[in-house]
């Protein structure tokens, strides 16, 4: 711009130029680069072999699909105004710097091909900015002399405010509703806290934020599986073992009403001990092989229960425990299942242990909803009679230790 209007240079914007490139020049060659782009362990790390060209075509292309897709109504308005402005015979500074700003724009999304990793549209930002911009150039400098111009200055203003008003009501409700989900998933958990829980399961955020308003929005949200980072994260802050999330209707079913007698036990004794206490019925199924760290004091409090017989090594094993007695027990190397009434819910248990397949299973399901988890152990489901409700659900990892999952 700056050479069509034969403006002269200044010592200071050369000092910017040069700071801009050694700037970008760091962040490109930055260590963090090199990191993200090789270690597995980055969720936005992407590992490619592939001929460094190959890459940076496809890179370009996609950065070419996005800025004509998300971006095309910019476009094509900066591209009216810039033709409008032509055939009107505007001041060339006008001319020039809408099309400054629109190269612009190009420049930083195609910048980001030497970014690593997948683009998100938070990384866009500038892209936008720097399109508005221009627009907002090519609208100051559009004159409305003709009534034509004036309809369609009205109407498009007009458009702009419902869509404003739209989105500003849509932001809101967004906000509101993410926000209260956050904050009742946080006093769940100091809830849990309180009473000793060290294991703790929340539900998703529902609904998920759709808009950019929320502060929730792409962000990752706790994840099923308590090793993920947000979850590991999230349970050193409020010190537990481990934290993971559940579909809401998951837990409402089984994890919503759980009971501080079952989630204060540390270990398959006290467990045992726990689920004796009268009112209450417990639903036990192996998945692969429950057996290995099963000790004499679990063996015995069964024992005491009406189990005779436990698994041993890869063995499958059923066992349904009513107010501390057993109203049905089996183990043995072929698949086993069970149905049973309790408070008018249907029950159906099923175990597969690996002793003679590959292909271990475990279900325990309340009027045919699927209440385990894939891991492998020795799952264990809790009834309330009283609460007419499910209080906990855990797997105790007996194949090889003495550790449980929530």
């Amino acid at each position: 711009m700056l050479f069509f209007t034969k403006t002269k240079l200044k010592a200071w914007m050369f000092e910017s130029l040069i700071g801009t490139l050694i700037g970008y020049a760091l962040l490109i060659f930055s260590p963090g680069h090199s990191v993200r782009m090789n270690d597995p362990q980055y969720a936005m790390s992407v590992v490619d072999d592939r001929n460094p060209l190959l890459i940076i075509a496809e890179r370009f292309a996609n950065a070419t699909k996005f800025l004509f897709t998300k971006q095309i109504v910019l476009i094509l308005l900066l591209a009216f105004f810039i033709i409008l402005h032509i055939y009107q015979k505007k001041a060339k500074e006008l001319i020039y710097s809408e099309i400054l700003f629109g190269l612009a724009a190009f420049a930083c999304e195609y910048a980001l091909i030497l970014s690593p990793g997948r683009q998100t549209d938070r990384v866009t930002f500038g892209v936008t900015i720097l399109l508005v911009i221009a627009c907002s150039i090519g609208l100051a400098g559009t004159a409305y002399d003709r009534k034509e111009l004036h309809f369609v200055r009205s109407a498009g203003m007009t458009v702009l405010l419902l869509f404003t008003f739209y989105q500003g009501v849509n932001g809101a409700y967004d906000v509101v509703t993410s926000y209260k989900a956050a904050t009742d998933r946080v006093n769940y958990v100091e809830t849990q806290v309180a009473k000793g829980a060290k294991q703790v399961v929340v539900p998703y955020i529902t609904p998920e934020p759709a808009t950019k308003y929320s502060a929730q929005y792409m962000l990752c949200d706790l994840s099923e599986f308590p090793t993920f980072w947000t979850n590991r994260v999230f349970a050193e802050h409020y010190k537990l073992d481990s934290v993971k999330a559940v579909k809401q209707e998951r837990f409402d079913l089984i994890y919503k009403n759980t009971e501080r007698r079952f989630t204060k036990c540390s270990d398959f004794t006290e467990y045992l001990r726990a689920i004796r206490k009268k009112g209450y019925t417990a639903f036990l199924s192996v998945h692969d092989d429950g057996s290995h760290f099963l000790n004499r004091t679990d063996k015995k409090i069964l024992k005491k229960c009406g189990i005779s017989k436990t698994p041993t090594f890869r063995q499958s094993f059923l066992a349904v425990i009513d107010d501390g007695k057993a109203l049905y027990s089996n183990t043995g190397t072929e698949k086993l299942s069970y149905n049973c009434t309790i408070d008018d819910k249907q029950f159906s248990l099923l175990s597969q242990g690996k002793y003679n397949t590959i292909d271990a299973d475990c279900s325990i399901k309340m009027n045919n909803q699927e209440l385990t988890s894939p891991a492998g152990g020795m799952h264990v489901i809790v009834y309330n009679k009283k609460k007419h409700c499910l209080v906990d659900s855990v797997t105790f990892t007996l194949w090889r230790d003495r550790n449980f999952i929530r």
